[in-house]
């Protein structure tokens, strides 16, 4: 009788192992048959410009500062619809196959993303959608679009920072995010209510790795003789390895 219970969990186990891969795969492709689209959200954005380097760098540089000279009461961040536009600009730039655009709707924050995958029968676009808005208890994707499948983003920042804190090996992430206590949107201003929990490094690392990226920028139009060569990042060495990042 034990035997035959034996025979019958091993019979079980065996078809079970050999099963789970064919389910998975064949959820993978169901899902990639549904979410992959043949036209993108986002067209492909225009190379990015010195200008737009410039004005991400004058950002981050007066972030670091508003938030270095906070006090127990905090801190309000205003940032334009645009000056987030060139973050975003800045982001795709990284990725060759990605690109974005960011705009304010009424009470929230949007942001499409299409992504160019390869040549395939099924979809060549991942087609992504975030819609982050006003709130008093913390900032947080309230609206996640892939594709046609829409799901529920409270998890998305949270997940964002923990993976980001992992990768670099401490809190920053984290904490940056636990500071953004709120934003609201006036006109085409988005007030953002900061309450820094210690003095974070990840913005000023983030605005050198910028620093680094406009002197880069400079060095290879300078032979149009249209850009100044006349500025110099410190701790090059360091940056270089989270240049990546940009």
């Amino acid at each position: 009788m034990a035997t035959c219970i034996m025979l019958k969990t091993l019979r079980l186990t065996i078809i079970c192992a050999i099963l789970l891969p064919v389910l998975i795969v064949t959820a993978t492709v169901a899902l990639a048959f549904y979410v992959l689209e043949k036209e993108p959200l986002v067209h492909q954005n225009s190379p990015v410009d010195y200008e737009t380097v410039a004005a991400g760098k004058a950002l981050l540089k007066r972030v670091v500062q508003q938030v270095k000279s906070a006090d127990d009461k905090g801190i309000t961040l205003a940032i334009t619809e645009g000056e987030l536009s060139h973050l975003a600009q800045l982001g795709s730039h990284t990725f060759a196959r990605l690109d974005t655009d960011l705009y304010f709707d009424g009470g929230s924050i949007n942001s499409r993303v299409s992504l160019r995958l390869m040549p395939n029968p099924v979809g060549e676009y991942l087609n992504l959608v975030f819609q982050l808005g006003q709130s008093s208890e913390g900032v947080g994707v309230d609206r996640l679009a892939i594709g046609p499948l829409q799901l529920p983003g409270r998890w998305l920042l949270p997940l964002t920072a923990w993976l980001a804190d992992t990768l670099l090996q401490e809190q920053q992430a984290s904490l940056l995010l636990a500071s953004v206590r709120g934003f609201r949107i006036e006109g085409d201003t988005a007030l953002f209510s900061v309450l820094p929990r210690r003095k974070s490094g990840s913005l000023q690392r983030f605005h050198r790795l910028l620093e680094l990226r406009l002197h880069i920028w400079r060095r290879e139009h300078a032979e149009q003789g249209c850009i100044p060569l006349n500025t110099k990042p410190a701790n090059t060495g360091q940056q270089q390895a989270g240049l990546l990042l940009l």
